[in-house]
C-alpha cells in the first residue's frame, strides 16, 4: 500500500479560510438585502381597480380612511377595463 505524502498545513489553510470567509460575507449581504428590503412591510401608493356598482367593493372603499384618493368611475360594467402597464 502507497501511502500519499503528507501534504503541509500551510498549502491548503488559505484557501480554506478565503473560501469560508467568502461565503460568509455573501451569506451576510444575502441577510442584510432581505432585511433592508422587508424591514417596514406596508403596501405604499398601491392603485386599487374598483368596478362601479358592485355592493361590496363599494363596502371596501367605503371602510378605507379618509386620505389622498382619487376615483374614477368605470361606469356600471360588470367587467373591468383592461389593464395596461
Amino acid at each position: 500500500m502507497t501511502q500519499e505524502p503528507d501534504v503541509p498545513v500551510r498549502a491548503w489553510l488559505p484557501r480554506a479560510a478565503a473560501l469560508l470567509v467568502g461565503t460568509l460575507a455573501l451569506a451576510t449581504a444575502f441577510i442584510a438585502a432581505y432585511v433592508g428590503a422587508l424591514h417596514k412591510p406596508t403596501p405604499r401608493d398601491v392603485p386599487v381597480g374598483l368596478v362601479n356598482g358592485d355592493q361590496r367593493a363599494q363596502a371596501v372603499l367605503a371602510a378605507v380612511p379618509a386620505g389622498p384618493t382619487r376615483s374614477n368611475p368605470s361606469g356600471t360594467t360588470t367587467r373591468a377595463p383592461p389593464t395596461t402597464g
